[in-house]
């Protein structure tokens, strides 16, 4: 095979083309390629659409997935840190945020934290155990449940114990 046979056997067709030229045109759209312009597709209009947060309109999104889109559970470990040795319970939108790290604040029960410990494979050695034990004795008045798929809870971690957490 020659150069110019390769080359043709290389190049895209005219449908192909269409397709990789709107699929640009999108990104550009949505601002997802820095400096490119968008060039509207003859014939298609693009009205204005009001924001919305993964294809639905943030009016109509849930309180939890507006807690989300302003500021992502998983970042913010470093505030759950301070918040600990502080010893201050989470506030309005980190209650629901400090449960994707396995902290629930039970107010106004009580005035404390539960803790869910997820055991990878179901399984554990006996010091795993005996330091759970210890953690349970220590830091939330000596009750720990184990819940199903090896969840083991931790209830009333009291505020002062949360630092040592």
């Amino acid at each position: 095979m020659n150069a110019a046979d390769s080359n043709a056997a290389m190049s895209f067709t005219q449908e192909q083309k269409e397709y990789l030229q709107g699929f640009t045109a999108g990104l550009a759209a949505a601002g997802a390629v820095p400096g490119a312009k968008s060039d509207p597709i003859a014939g298609i209009s693009s009205p204005a659409e009001p924001p919305s947060w993964f294809g639905w309109p943030v009016d109509e999104i849930t309180r939890e997935e507006q807690l989300k889109r302003e500021e992502n559970p998983l970042d913010i470990w470093d505030k759950l840190v301070a918040h600990a040795r502080q010893d201050q319970p989470p506030q309005v939108g980190d209650v629901f945020r400090f449960k994707f790290h396995g902290l629930f604040y039970v107010a106004p029960a009580q005035d404390s934290l539960m803790v869910r410990v997820r055991i990878p494979g179901n399984a554990m050695t006996s010091l795993q155990m005996r330091t759970l034990a210890g953690i349970a004795s220590e830091l939330a008045a000596g009750t720990v449940t184990l819940r199903r798929a090896a969840i083991f809870r931790f209830a009333r971690l009291l505020p002062g114990t949360w630092s040592k957490f």
